[in-house]
C-alpha cells in the first residue's frame, strides 16, 4: 500500500497525475421537491375538483321547434261581392278602428246573364232589406204576444195567490175554533160528560183541520214561487227582446248604408269589423276580387303572441308548467341577438299529428302543442326595436332539471342501489 502512489505515477502520464491534484471545489447536493409541497399541491387540486363537481350545475334540456302564434284569432276581411278594387284606404301595419273604411269595390261591370252587376247587387240588397223588415215585424209580433201571455199569467197567479191567502186566513180561524173545541171536549171527557169515542171523533176532526191548513199553506207557497218566476221571466224577456231588436236594427242600419252607397256610387265599401292592425293586405288597386277572396287580415287590439312548442311525445314526460324555455328566433341569429326566455304556461292533454299542426315533419310521431309565454313582444338590440311577427319559427331548449355535476355522476349508482334494494326480500 505504501508503494501505491509510486505505482500510479508509472500507470498515468505526468499531465494526468498533475490534474488529479487540482482542487475542484465543494460538491453541491441535489435538491428535490419537498414532500409537503407535493401534498399541498395534490390537496389543492383535489379540493378544486370537488368544488367544481359540487358547485357547478348542469341543466338537462329538451330541444324542440316552435313558432309564434296570436292568443286570439286573426280577423279575415273578404270581398262582399264580385268587383274591382278602386280605392285602398289602408296599408300593411296600419292601425284601424272598428267601422273604418278598408277598401272600395266597384260593381260597375256587366254580366252575361244578369246585365249590370251593380243593379243586381242593389236588387239583392233591397231583398235583404225587405227580409229584415219582415223579420223585425214578425219578431215584434212574437214578442208582443209572448209578453201579453206572460202578463196574463202574472195576473192569474196574483189572483190565485190572493185566493190562497184568503183560504189560509179562513182555515187559520177554523183551526183556532177547532183547538178551542178540542180543549172543551177534553175537559168534558175527563169529567165523564161525553164518551171517549166522541172525544176521539173531535180529535180526528181537529187533525183534519190542521192538515187542510198545511195543504193551503203549501199551495200558497207554490203560488208565490210561480209568481216570482213569472215576474223574473218577464224582466229577462224585456231585456232579451230589447237586445234582439237592437241587434236587428243595427244590421238594418248597416244594410241601408250599403244600399245607399251602392245606389249612389255603384260601389261597396269594405269596413273593418274590429279594431286592430292591418296585416297581409293582399288586395291591390284594379284587382278583380270575389267573395271567397281574402283582401286583408286584422290583428285585434291588445292581442299578444305566445310560443307554440311542438313537443314530441318521446320528450314530453318531464315537461311541466312553470319551466323555463330558452328561445332562439330564426329571424334573429342568436350569435348576435342572444337567447330569450319564456315560461311554459299550458300543456294539452291530447297529442296531434304534423298535419293537424300544419308543420313539416316526415316522422310519424305525435306532438303536444305546448304554450309558452314570452317576456316581450319585440326584440331590442341596442337602440333599435324589432317587432315579433306571427309565424316566426323558433328553436327552443326546455330546461327540465338542474343538478350539480356530482349529483349527475352518482345518480346512476343511487338508482341502481335503490332498484336492487327493493328487490331484496324483507327479513
Amino acid at each position: 500500500m505504501k508503494n501505491e502512489p509510486a505505482e500510479r505515477e508509472h500507470l498515468f502520464r505526468p499531465e494526468a497525475n498533475s490534474s488529479g491534484n487540482q482542487d475542484m471545489g465543494e460538491a453541491l447536493p441535489l435538491v428535490s421537491p419537498s414532500l409537503t409541497v407535493i401534498v399541498f399541491l395534490l390537496s389543492f387540486f383535489c379540493l378544486a375538483v370537488l368544488v367544481f363537481l359540487f358547485s357547478y350545475d348542469y341543466v338537462r334540456r329538451v330541444r324542440v321547434q316552435g313558432r309564434l302564434v296570436y292568443d286570439e284569432g286573426v280577423v279575415r276581411v273578404y270581398a262582399p261581392v264580385d268587383g274591382i278594387i278602386t280605392k285602398k284606404f289602408v296599408t300593411e301595419g296600419h292601425h284601424v278602428k272598428e267601422g273604418e273604411k278598408l277598401f272600395l269595390v266597384s260593381l260597375d261591370r256587366l254580366s252575361s246573364n244578369s246585365g249590370s252587376t251593380a243593379e243586381g247587387v242593389t236588387a239583392q240588397l233591397q231583398l235583404r232589406a225587405h227580409a229584415f223588415q219582415r223579420e223585425k215585424k214578425l219578431l215584434e209580433g212574437i214578442q208582443m204576444r209572448d209578453r201579453t201571455t206572460l202578463l196574463q199569467k202574472i195576473v192569474l197567479l196574483k189572483n190565485e195567490l190572493s185566493q190562497a191567502e184568503k183560504q189560509v186566513r179562513s182555515q187559520q180561524d177554523s183551526v183556532r175554533l177547532s183547538d178551542d173545541n178540542l180543549k172543551r171536549y177534553q175537559g168534558l171527557e175527563q169529567s165523564g160528560f161525553i164518551s171517549q169515542s166522541a172525544y176521539q171523533e173531535k180529535l180526528q176532526s181537529n187533525v183534519d183541520v190542521h192538515t187542510r191548513l198545511f195543504a193551503l199553506l203549501r199551495e200558497k207557497s207554490n203560488s208565490e214561487r210561480l209568481l216570482r218566476d213569472a215576474q223574473n221571466e218577464l224582466a229577462d224577456f224585456d231585456d232579451k227582446s230589447e237586445n234582439s231588436i237592437t241587434a236587428l236594427n243595427r244590421e238594418m242600419s248597416i244594410l241601408q248604408q250599403d244600399l245607399v252607397e251602392n245606389d249612389a256610387k255603384r260601389e261597396v265599401v269594405v269596413y273593418a269589423k274590429t279594431a286592430g292592425m292591418v296585416t297581409a293586405a293582399l288586395a291591390e288597386l284594379g284587382q278583380n276580387v270575389t267573395p271567397a277572396q281574402v283582401l286583408a287580415s286584422i290583428v285585434p287590439e291588445n292581442v299578444h303572441m305566445y310560443i307554440q312548442l311542438n313537443v314530441p311525445t318521446s320528450a314530453a314526460g318531464l315537461i311541466a308548467t312553470g319551466q323555463t324555455v330558452l328561445l332562439r328566433y330564426a329571424s334573429f341569429p342568436y350569435e348576435r341577438f342572444g337567447q330569450f326566455k319564456a315560461t311554459i304556461s299550458w300543456i294539452p292533454q291530447t297529442a296531434l299529428n304534423s298535419a293537424e299542426l300544419k308543420i313539416a315533419d316526415e316522422s310519424k310521431d305525435l306532438f303536444y302543442p305546448v304554450k309558452a309565454n314570452i317576456e316581450s313582444q319585440e326584440i331590442r338590440f341596442g337602440n333599435q326595436s324589432f317587432p315579433l311577427r306571427e309565424g316566426m319559427s323558433v328553436d327552443a331548449d326546455i330546461l327540465l332539471e338542474s343538478r350539480s355535476i356530482a349529483e349527475w355522476m352518482i345518480a346512476p349508482a343511487l338508482e341502481m342501489t335503490e332498484r336492487y334494494s327493493n328487490r331484496l326480500p324483507n327479513r
